[in-house]
């Protein structure tokens, strides 16, 4: 199948004025100046979108939902064929405060430099979003249409939980009984020779995430002055140290779920004959993998509930013994776990001692979806094609997307950007000196315009681009 050329450094400046506009999603509760500075970001990166990409904006409708998040429909010429939703947030998260400087490039200058697009933004995920509407702006140009309708739902809170975005966008499609062929979005990736004992380079599709579960504990103690110190275990942050300490030895069920079941017999073929004959009689070797491989700091994540301690918080100045400490309690949730059943845990571990409350909103592992159907397979090709050697494996994905307020519309959510998200990007991600490479973004380009005519069914006056596969 012949594509369109991609001018990779076209695309390059695109992503690089995308990172410009500062559509930052800021914590429930920041400073008013903020949260406004950020929507004026979302507004004027809206009307950017029209402007880098007009053909797809005069093909495509445009509906704004939720004040600030954007649906486009891309109307097929076959509406007895279910559509097919394509999701990115233009969302990012705040540059931690001091760490400025210890980027290589400013955040949010969007910098071409060293072969790489510099910025906030530039992995997770508008590299994504700005490759995928370069695809559809190259197909409209060349005249192709669809036979399936696309949808293209960009969401502005993501990183807050999506609740205001895709969350309506999703109420707002099941209004008008719409049921999807698939929904595409972030959570896998071309993650390169991930796994030890496999020599090929390893694509990830996530067909299930994680649940959610965020809870603050905070502890009360006696306060005075600095000079005249009391004993740790009265202060509140002595209290809540003690707790935290706890906390971090709590341990949870190690299990196995289907998605990774999958991922490792696919694995298995192309794994050293231990590997391959563990992964082979996967039936019989459950509980030994199970236990084995959830110790391992690498894979330990797909095999339980994690843990992490993400904020403390405690005094107000340097001479004044704080009469209050908070801390912040970040947990995934495996299949086997309940966000009720885990907060009684945590309760039951810090007991008296301290108030727990969850600050927000909590989710259940998602369903897993089908991983014999046809979207699946559609997607798995189109990798494939477009990364010869490859090997395509099912994966449970540790992280929170937009992606679980469309389960209700399709058995087919699928979790795939065309980027690198190999141990070293994944650092970068929420992290300093995000980044990807240029002929990364052409790569993807390339990928998405694939992706779409196959899933579309595309059609065009040039017959010989009219036949994916080819």
């Amino acid at each position: 199948m012949r594509l369109p050329e991609i001018d990779v450094q076209v695309v390059a400046r695109k992503l690089s004025e995308a990172i410009r506009h500062r559509t930052i999603s800021y914590p429930v509760g920041s400073d008013e100046t903020k949260l406004n500075e950020s929507h004026r970001a979302l507004a004027a990166f809206r009307e950017w979108l029209s402007s880098a990409y007009p053909a797809f904006s005069a093909v495509a409708k445009r509906e704004v939902v939720g004040e600030y998040s954007l649906l486009f429909t891309w109307q097929g010429s076959d509406t007895s064929l279910d559509p097919v939703l394509f999701l990115a947030h233009m969302d990012v998260v705040p540059v931690e405060p001091r760490t400025e400087p210890d980027w290589s490039h400013p955040p949010f200058a969007g910098a071409i430099a060293e072969g790489q697009v510099w910025g906030r933004g530039a992995l997770d995920m508008k590299g994504a979003l700005v490759t995928l509407l370069e695809a559809a702006e190259q197909l409209i140009q060349e005249g192709h249409r669809p036979e399936r309708t696309l949808y293209f739902a960009f969401g502005h809170d993501e990183e807050n939980g999506g609740l205001e975005g895709s969350r309506r966008i999703a109420e707002l499609l099941a209004s008008r009984g719409v049921r999807l062929f698939f929904s595409g979005d972030e959570g896998g990736g071309l993650a390169g020779p991930l796994f030890p004992g496999v020599a090929k380079d390893i694509a990830v599709i996530g067909v299930a995430e994680k649940g959610l579960l965020v809870v603050e504990v905070s502890t009360r103690g006696e306060g005075g002055h600095a000079s005249a110190p009391l004993p740790f275990k009265r202060l509140a942050i002595g209290k809540l140290f003690t707790l935290l300490k706890r906390l971090g030895r709590l341990r949870f069920r190690n299990a196995m779920d289907l998605p990774t079941q999958r991922m490792l017999e696919t694995l298995g073929p192309e794994s050293g004959p231990v590997q391959r004959l563990l992964f082979r009689y996967i039936r019989w070797t459950r509980p030994f993998l199970e236990q084995l491989l959830g110790r391992i700091p690498a894979s330990s994540a797909l095999f339980h509930t994690t843990l992490a301690h993400t904020v403390v918080c405690c005094g107000e100045k340097e001479n004044v013994l704080p009469q209050r400490a908070r801390a912040v309690l970040n947990l995934r949730l495996h299949f086997v776990d309940t966000v009720r059943a885990v907060l009684e845990r945590i309760r039951r571990v810090v007991g008296s001692e301290a108030e727990v409350r969850v600050v927000e909103p909590s989710r259940e592992a998602s369903p897993v979806s089908n991983m014999d159907g046809e979207a699946y397979h559609l997607l798995k090709t189109t990798i494939e094609q477009a990364n010869p050697g490859t090997l395509v494996v099912p994966y449970l994905v540790s992280a929170c997307t937009d992606s679980v307020y469309f389960q209700a519309l399709t058995d087919s959510v699928l979790r795939f950007t065309p980027l690198p998200i190999g141990p070293g990007e994944l650092s970068l991600i929420h992290g300093t000196n995000e980044r990807v490479g240029i002929p990364q973004l052409g790569a993807a380009v390339t990928f998405y315009m694939r992706l779409i005519m196959a899933a579309g069914r595309l059609s065009s006056t040039d017959t010989a681009m009219a036949q994916p596969g080819r």
